[in-house]
């Protein structure tokens, strides 16, 4: 039996006791659940439970008009599928995941956060300023999991979506994203309830990258009649490949975070180039694949400093097929945060300044994207200093970064939000921002 499957048996149980043993929301409370006032039903029909769930009202605050500077917050919808057992999300839940295919069709993930910890995340529908739609609520037990649902993220597939959740189920939209429904992930029982961060569609397989070390592929897209490969997993017992090649990377692919980070891992549109953050021997480095994950190669990061070293990579992500970056900042140690840029594919990587009205504060940094032209791109993070959301953005490439000077902090703040999480740029202007307590934003001037 594979090892990653015995590892994640057990937590699967303490997830269900953990659903089973919390008292739930209370819908006369909305003050203490960050409830934002009555809304309309939601219309979305969802697999299982959330099918034609309502939610709260999502009218956009401290918006501007389109075009113009200015960020609008977005609320999430609660789930009132059940009126007695409202799912109050907005306010509580921490944005994982966003996609938008056009500035009027979009979808966020969500996972269970605050006080819907042991409910689970969600998937709703989104045009620019405003959630229209619950599509999937994870306040329910999977197929394979005891326990409710979280999601870290959202891939493209070739009928329309997957959303990255854990990797015995597959909840997935075969319809372009109007529907989501939840199916087992194999024929047979190969995995449990490790985290996926990546599934990527390829020209003849899907390969998937999960958090407890594997990639996987699978003939065609997964679903029941899935036969499932292990292709690399360096920490394996036994090692995929066994013995894994001493020049080759020897750490595996997994989150830094305790929450599955999405861009701990990047995958190519194409699938054949592969690459992932890891600090084994206390080398921080990004592991690179050329041939769709079946060998990687460590490019250790040069002049990280001592207290940064046992440290994976926040995450890696690539702006085109030969430029990317690399980047880590933790609160518990100031001005030691870094951000890496490689233009050779990750052969080399340079060493890039971060502003100096950062450079020596208390901040973290959580996330990277970039817009399809390849030159504009943003970090997002938090400022532990100044107890404020951080933005840092690039017009040329990642080559110079800046702290962002719009009104993001402010207004997150005033919504109840800390820490920014996720991010997505459909365009150099049209861009999206979600983290912690609910938050979602929206910008449509490049987040001036």
């Amino acid at each position: 039996m594979p090892d990653h499957l015995v590892r994640f048996a057990a937590p699967a149980l303490v997830l269900g006791l953990i659903a089973a043993c919390t008292p739930k929301n209370s819908p006369e409370d909305p003050k203490g659940s960050g409830a934002s006032g009555p809304g309309g039903q939601g219309t979305g029909a969802a697999a299982g439970a959330g099918a034609g769930a309502g939610g709260e009202g999502a009218t956009g605050s401290g918006g501007t008009g389109p075009g113009m500077p200015g960020w609008t917050i977005v609320p999430l919808l609660d789930d009132k599928t059940d009126p007695n057992n409202v799912v109050f999300r907005a306010g509580n839940d921490l944005v994982t995941g966003i996609h938008f295919a056009s500035k009027d069709e979009g979808w966020v993930t969500t996972s269970g956060s605050n006080e819907t910890f042991s409910y689970g995340g969600a998937i709703f529908k989104a045009s620019q300023n405003q959630i229209t739609d619950l599509l999937f609520s994870g306040n329910r037990d999977g197929l394979c999991l005891l326990g409710t649902i979280d999601f870290h993220g959202i891939d493209k597939s070739p009928d329309g979506f997957v959303a990255l959740g854990y990797a015995c189920d597959v909840i997935a939209s075969h319809d372009g994203g109007k529907t989501f429904g939840i199916e087992p992930a194999l024929a047979g029982d190969q995995f449990g309830i490790e985290q996926i961060m990546a599934m990527r569609a390829r020209a003849t397989d899907t390969l998937m990258v999960s958090d407890s070390g594997y990639l996987s592929v699978t003939k065609g897209q997964p679903g029941p009649n899935a036969v499932w490969t292990d292709i690399w997993a360096p920490e394996a017992n036994p090692p995929i490949p066994d013995p894994v090649p001493a020049d080759q990377c020897q750490g595996r692919p997994n989150s830094p975070t305790a929450q599955t980070q999405r861009t701990a891992a990047y995958v190519s549109p194409q699938g054949d180039f592969v690459a992932y953050v890891a600090a084994p021997n206390y080398d921080p480095q990004v592991c690179v694949s050329t041939d769709g994950g079946k060998s990687f190669f460590p490019k250790v990061l040069p002049g990280v400093a001592d207290d940064a070293l046992p440290f994976s990579p926040a995450g890696v992500t690539f702006a085109s097929a030969t430029v990317g970056i690399t980047f880590w900042a933790n609160n518990i140690y100031p001005g030691i945060g870094y951000i890496y840029r490689t233009e050779d594919a990750g052969k080399t990587w340079k060493h890039i300044d971060l502003p100096s009205d950062i450079a020596n504060k208390s901040i973290e940094l959580s996330s990277a994207f970039f817009a399809p032209d390849g030159t504009h791109g943003w970090i997002v993070g938090f400022d532990y200093d100044a107890s404020l959301a951080l933005v840092l953005d690039t017009a040329d490439g990642g080559a110079t970064w800046k702290t962002s000077t719009s009104d993001l902090a402010a207004k997150v703040s005033k919504a109840g939000g800390g820490k920014l999480f996720t991010g997505f740029a459909l365009d150099a202007n049209h861009i999206w921002v979600g983290g912690e307590h609910g938050i979602l934003a929206a910008n449509e001037a490049g987040g001036s």
